[in-house]
């Protein structure tokens, strides 16, 4: 059975390989850290909406490209991101 539980601890087990990998981050506030992720997100959420363009599809909404992503944006992302990989 999967629940929040298991999610947490996956979520505890990535953070903590990535922390014990670099150290900038072991060094970053949760504030510092939250605002980084928000930059990755629209970073990469940008680069893959200019890729989804050039292929003929549409480009991310804003609500696509914000970081936290909100409930239901996430599978499009997933969806287009399994197309594009297989």
């Amino acid at each position: 059975m999967h629940d929040a539980q298991n999610d947490v601890e996956a979520t505890v087990a990535v953070l903590l390989r990535l922390v014990s990998k670099y150290a900038e981050l072991r060094a970053m506030g949760l504030d510092a850290l939250y605002a980084a992720q928000q930059g990755w997100h629209r970073d990469w959420a940008e680069n893959f909406s200019q890729y989804l363009v050039s292929k003929g599809k549409d480009a991310l909404s804003v609500s696509e490209v914000a970081w936290p992503l909100e409930t239901g944006v996430s599978q499009r992302l997933d969806k287009e991101s399994a197309k594009e990989t297989s």
